[in-house]
């Protein structure tokens, strides 16, 4: 349902899914004494039915029409499992090179496991907010250009996303490095979650944060093969990757522990994304990057300004209060806020043009959701 609606340029449904999501999981905490963790596993699968309930209507909107057809030589259905299968091998892999990082992880001392787990989950939070949404919106266009043979624009659409994530990334990337710290200590610091865990994770989270670029272009890059229907040249790059990781977190692990694991996984990050575009450039030839070169250093400078605008601002602004989660919250929100403004202020004075697609479209957006909750 998702994708027909993103096929359709029907983006803010698809983001929204996760409301009725997340209500029926929160609703269901407060019904754990009467049906303990079963309770939980039920609104799971709740949950998920929940998301494609939701997006029916809208779905019906754009000419969606349910009829049970089994053909199994449907030459559609034919093509879709030969795409698929490169995919499935893929993914595997990479299933594989998580069991590697678990198992070295597990001769390193205790918590380090949970460490790279926790940090990998605030890395999922990321990636799907920023990273996913970026792609999710371009692929659709990227699809209609290459089909209808409009090469230039192909291009030109894919620099497009591949400077915004640029615009987005190395930010996140310096406000993590810098809170790394103060933000997992929010998210977690509490119960058995405690000061050594704090530091276990957070130290992860840094190295994690260094391929936060790299995860974004590569995803970015994957969906442009899955674009033009070929789903092998990932596969094949990203088995090579998967080696080439797996190599580098038995070098590292024995120098940095477990942040080896994880900046093995960051350097790889970059790894694919150079496989990717050498293999991008043999499909369909040299594409412009001087932009993209332009546009990564003027991010740079402004997140040099973000990092002195945090630390003054972490020097300026403490406030104190008796919740210990409340101050947490303030501290972080204030010290973040001073960030964003710092570098979205530079970022605006140094003309962007991607941010101005990145704004005008997230104004977009919000007007549309603004739209469906008055309806």
């Amino acid at each position: 349902m998702q994708g027909f609606l993103q096929s359709n340029e029907n983006f803010v449904v698809p983001v929204l899914v996760g409301l009725p999501f997340n209500a029926i999981i929160i609703f269901s905490a407060f019904l754990k004494k009467e049906f303990d963790i079963y309770g939980v596993a039920v609104a799971f699968v709740l949950g998920y039915l929940s998301m494609v309930l939701f997006q029916i209507p809208f779905a019906i909107k754009k000419g969606f029409k349910f009829k049970l057809d089994i053909n199994l030589r449907d030459p559609y259905i034919i093509k879709l499992f030969k795409l698929v299968l490169p995919v499935f091998i893929g993914s595997s892999v990479m299933s594989l090179n998580s069991f590697v990082d678990r198992y070295l992880a597990s001769f390193l001392p205790e918590g380090s496991i949970s460490a790279l787990n926790f940090a990998d989950k605030l890395n999922g939070v990321v990636y799907s907010i920023f990273s996913g949404s970026i792609s999710a919106v371009i692929y659709p266009y990227l699809s209609r250009f290459f089909s209808t043979e409009k090469k230039e624009d192909f291009k030109k659409y894919l620099v497009l996303s591949i400077n915004s994530l640029i615009l987005i990334m190395v930010p996140i990337t310096t406000m993590v490095l810098v809170l790394s710290h103060e933000i997992v200590q929010f998210v977690y610091e509490r119960g058995a979650f405690d000061s050594r865990s704090t530091y276990l994770t957070s130290s992860a989270l840094i190295f994690f944060s260094l391929g936060y670029l790299g995860y974004a272009i590569r995803e970015i890059l994957s969906r442009t093969f899955y674009s033009i229907q070929d789903t092998i040249t990932p596969m094949k790059n990203g088995i090579l990757a998967v080696a080439i990781n797996i190599v580098l977190n038995i070098i590292l692990v024995k120098y940095l522990k477990h942040k080896g694991l994880a900046l093995g996984t960051s350097i790889v990050a970059y790894v694919s994304v150079f496989l990717l575009m050498r293999s991008l450039f043999k499909k369909i030839g040299k594409i412009d990057l001087k932009s993209t070169i332009i546009v990564f250093i003027k991010a740079l400078f402004a997140s040099f300004v973000m990092v002195i605008s945090i630390a003054l601002a972490k020097n300026l602004i403490h406030i104190k209060t008796p919740v210990a989660f409340i101050t947490k919250v303030i501290n972080l929100t204030f010290w973040g806020f001073a960030g964003v403004i710092s570098y979205g202020t530079v970022i605006y004075f140094l003309k962007i043009k991607e941010a101005q697609w990145i704004l005008e479209n997230s104004l977009k957006v919000l007007k549309k959701i603004r739209g469906l909750a008055a309806k």
